[in-house]
């Protein structure tokens, strides 16, 4: 049997998340004899928004990532981390006639692959080696006091070419 290289692809999309939230595992599988030569995290579409009185500080978002081996030969093993600020914009309106001179505002974010792509190279696995499995694990952390939640949708691909 002649060697290739093959594809594995797991995808995930939460059409509604609220505040700090830590989005489902996922797990890409390398066949037994597979060597995995990179991974790639991208097609990331983040949107969200958060509004109300009293804005008191830009409240930083961030989107936290790992890339681990959970099982096999090479379990626990860490390949990669990364801790992105996503942008956001913060419109806001003072109104000086309302109670207490309330601002009202708006946190508006959009984050997509030209902040978050991520092309990994790497090697693991041998023609012997047995199966192992890797995972993506993502958190979005909402820093701050806010009198509403910020809430919105994500969706991102994660992937793994194998040579086997």
């Amino acid at each position: 049997m002649a060697s290739r290289y093959h594809w594995i692809t797991n995808t995930i999309g939460q059409p509604n998340f609220t505040g700090t939230t830590t989005f489902a595992n996922l797990d890409l599988v390398i066949p037994a004899g597979g060597q995995l030569k990179k991974f790639i995290i991208h097609r990331h579409n983040f949107y969200g928004t958060s509004s109300g009185p009293n804005l008191n500080y830009a409240q930083p978002i961030t989107l936290f990532r790992t890339v681990n081996i959970v099982s096999g030969a090479y379990s626990p093993r860490e390949l990669f981390v990364r801790h992105d600020r996503l942008h956001c914009d913060y419109p806001t309106l003072f109104d000086s006639t309302l109670a207490f001179n309330n601002r009202i505002y708006t946190t508006i974010l959009a984050a997509c692959d030209d902040d978050l792509f991520v092309d990994q190279k790497c090697t693991y696995g041998k023609a012997s080696g047995a199966t192992f499995t890797i995972r993506l694990a993502c958190t979005l952390s909402c820093r701050g006091a806010s009198p509403t939640l910020f809430s919105g949708s994500a969706t991102y691909v994660f992937k793994a070419l194998y040579y086997l």
